[in-house]
């Protein structure tokens, strides 16, 4: 009686669908980083209305906007942690994991300077 090959979940020949162990390191270090980065984030921008305590209606308007759009804005780190885990943890999503979740404190620090690099024409 011939031995039958047990059927293969991976595409034949060059192993990317293979389960990768260590696909859960990127997120969790970005999990980490991002959260640290991402509360003194959330601090800086509640304290960012005292640059408007003597401000006129229509620059308390233009500062409502813009706080508005940090606080909406901190939903692209976010975002980019749910896909970095989310991704099916296979060889061939690890680059991508890696780059969603390099990506994520990235994100956080760049939202933070260019809030507060247009933080200023609020007061002009």
């Amino acid at each position: 009686m011939p031995a039958t090959p047990l059927p293969t979940r991976s595409s034949p020949g060059n192993g990317d669908g293979d389960s990768d162990p260590n696909a859960w390191i990127a997120p969790l270090a970005s999990t980490a980083v991002t959260g640290i980065t991402g509360f003194f984030a959330v601090i800086v921008g509640m304290m960012s209305p005292m640059v408007c305590d003597s401000c006129s209606s229509a620059e308390a308007d233009r500062f409502g906007a813009l706080f508005l759009g940090y606080f909406c804005g901190l939903l692209v780190p976010v975002a980019l942690l749910l896909a970095s885990w989310i991704l099916p943890w296979r060889r061939k999503h690890a680059a991508n994991r890696i780059a969603l979740a390099a990506l994520a404190p990235c994100s956080v620090v760049a939202l933070v300077v260019l809030y507060y690099m247009l933080i200023s024409s609020v007061k002009g």
